[in-house]
């Protein structure tokens, strides 16, 4: 089995592990997408509280479009490694002397690898600079009128309301878990890549070794 799977081992433990943590990544986007909600829900409550019949709005969209797109990216990871893993412990079963498809797919497999985790980088660089410099931006109506932003600043001074994405818990994880995916995604595709470089040297010496039974004995007499 060995010269037919390379680095089957390597592989196996890699590709696990980026799909685990490929997992807790999309948890994070999920998780972050839940607490905002119930952080603006509560948010209204407050200021319904207060005796004004204010309609608050609280645009997050910037950050809610990186978390989809980590999201995405999180998501391609997974799907690229579960399917390298279930070929690779299907291989572990056959017993045909020619290389099972896992070996034989090597170079799709880790293209899919490959463009998963350049598309984890950059929404992993998107979500940190997001959640490190921007904030929430809070508008309110009254009767269809807009509220003036002195007096909504004002009720976040009041209510200590914070708009800074950087102070909120679950916007670091958010912005954290794609790194992770993103490491370990790229371990699993370096892994397959030095597996497609195994395997072209196998097909390498599988064809010397092929074309030198296939040359006539010559014998002496």
């Amino acid at each position: 089995m060995a010269p037919a799977v390379p680095l089957y081992v390597a592989r196996l433990v890699s590709l696990f592990l980026a799909f685990a943590l490929a997992i807790v990544g999309l948890a994070s986007a999920a998780h972050a997408k839940i607490r905002s909600d119930d952080v603006k829900a509560a948010a209204q409550r407050t200021v319904s509280k207060t005796g004004l019949n204010a309609n608050l709005v609280i645009d997050t969209s910037d950050i809610t479009r990186a978390g989809t797109a980590a999201a995405v990216a999180q998501a391609l990871i997974l799907l690229s490694a579960l399917t390298s893993l279930l070929l690779l412990l299907f291989a572990s079963k056959t017993s045909s002397a020619r290389a099972p498809l896992s070996t034989r797919t090597l170079p799709a497999q880790a293209g899919a690898l490959l463009f998963s985790v350049i598309f984890a980088f950059a929404t992993a660089v998107v979500c940190t600079v997001f959640v490190a410099n921007r904030g929430a931006v809070i508008t309110a109506t009254i009767g269809g009128r807009a509220v003036p932003q002195s007096l909504i600043d004002s009720l976040k001074r009041q209510f200590g309301f914070e708009t800074e994405y950087r102070v909120r818990d679950y916007l670091i994880f958010l912005a954290v878990a794609p790194w992770i995916g993103f490491l370990f995604g790229s371990i699993a595709a370096g892994i397959t890549l030095i597996a497609l470089s195994k395997r072209h040297e196998i097909e390498r010496v599988e064809t010397r070794s092929s074309e030198l039974e296939k040359q006539p004995d010559v014998r002496v007499e």
